[in-house]
């Protein structure tokens, strides 16, 4: 699925913690900042742009995206000419969303990947928040924009390496072992009441009808 998004500088919406927009650059720099608490997302539809991090500049071509870490410095270098639709968004629905599918224990979530290519089920879920947010007199489009941003958060923790990645196959043995764990206490339990009772496991069941 191609995202189409109107060619034009344009924001479809704008909040205290969420910003949809779209920019048609040519020749521009964009000088150096950041973004307090939110990630940002850049969708390159048409031409290219760098994107400096530092020291460090990565190029995003057509069909490619960036995502910039909450509170991490960085510009934008357009030499010719980029057609992108931006999403600047809050770290929390990334947060809670890594603790729903990982519950990780360390807090917040950072990429360490830069660039990637789109995904067919990235292209999906941003043509989701365009499309209502050009809309925004349909009943519950604010709804489907924040279910569409956890619907992007799941995407990006799936697509991306940060400091989740590690993390999740250890987290899948850390819930075996938990669960093993509340067996055995619930074992050790059970085996204090009935010495407490003076009577077997057997012994109680058949006295209480269990």
């Amino acid at each position: 699925m191609d995202l189409v998004v109107e060619t034009a500088d344009r924001i479809y919406y704008q909040s205290d913690h969420l910003e949809l927009s779209s920019s048609v650059a040519r020749m521009e720099h964009y000088p150096v900042h950041r973004h307090p608490l939110q990630f940002q997302l850049e969708v390159v539809l048409h031409g290219e742009t760098e994107c400096g991090i530092g020291r460090q500049r990565f190029t995003v071509p057509q069909h490619c995206f960036s995502v910039i870490n909450p509170d991490v410095e960085h510009y934008n270098v357009t030499r010719r000419w980029k057609h992108a639709a931006f999403i600047i968004f809050p770290r929390q629905i990334v947060d809670e969303t890594a603790w729903q599918m990982y519950r990780l224990l360390s807090r917040p979530v950072a990429f360490s990947d830069v660039v990637a290519p789109c995904s067919t089920d990235l292209t999906a879920v941003m043509h989701v928040l365009f499309h209502e947010a050009a809309h925004p007199d349909r009943p519950g489009w604010l709804l489907l924009v924040d279910s569409a941003l956890i619907q992007l958060s799941v995407v990006l923790l799936r697509s991306l390496s940060g400091n989740h990645t590690a993390r999740a196959a250890a987290t899948c043995n850390t819930r075996a072992a938990q669960v093993q764990i509340a067996r055995a206490v619930d074992c050790i339990h059970s085996e204090a009441f009935y010495r407490q009772y003076h009577c077997s496991p057997s012994a109680y069941r058949r006295a209480t009808n269990h």
